[in-house]
């Protein structure tokens, strides 16, 4: 299922952005200034069929389990198995090994998501850094995969008032 356009629209034919969200970025969510409002503008977004994760990055966070598990239906939507879906993952994994550790003991969501993002035309919501080796952290890899990428703080700025007015 591939939608056209990326960010903001400017004409009323353009799809607006759809989001993947990362463990990170869930886990920041919590620390926003005002969570009432941010878990709003989140829940919203869902309920618009614009932000998703997939069920790999839904299974990492394990400390908001509670909080997360009456979307999980409509976050996971996003999933795919299939075969170009899979290529791709392969291809993330082996370009960028220092994020997806293929030799640890348990499969990171990383570049599942990355994945995605570059096949489906999704904004990557991520809360890592780029300071310390940015090719091995999700940031670093969508700019060389020229995929969007921004922080929590940056989606609810920008969807922030349109989301609570839907």
């Amino acid at each position: 299922m591939k939608h056209p356009g990326r960010g903001l629209s400017l004409f009323r034919d353009e799809q607006p952005a759809r989001y993947l969200v990362d463990t990170s970025a869930w886990l920041k969510l919590n620390d926003e200034d005002d969570t009432t409002t941010a878990w709003t503008v989140v829940v919203a977004l869902i309920d618009a069929d614009r932000l998703y994760s997939p069920r790999r990055v839904v299974d990492e966070v394990i400390s908001m389990r509670t909080q997360i598990e009456p979307y999980v239906p409509k976050l996971v939507r996003c999933d795919r198995n299939d075969e170009v879906y899979l290529l791709k993952v392969g291809e993330i994994a082996y370009g960028y090994r220092r994020m997806s550790k293929p030799l640890g003991t348990r499969t990171k969501a990383d570049p599942f998501l990355v994945a995605l993002a570059i096949l489906d035309d999704y904004t990557v919501v991520a809360e890592e850094s780029m300071r310390n080796r940015p090719v091995g952290k999700i940031p670093g890899v969508c700019q060389r995969e020229k995929v969007r990428c921004l922080t929590l703080r940056k989606l609810l700025a920008c969807e922030g008032p349109q989301a609570t007015q839907g």
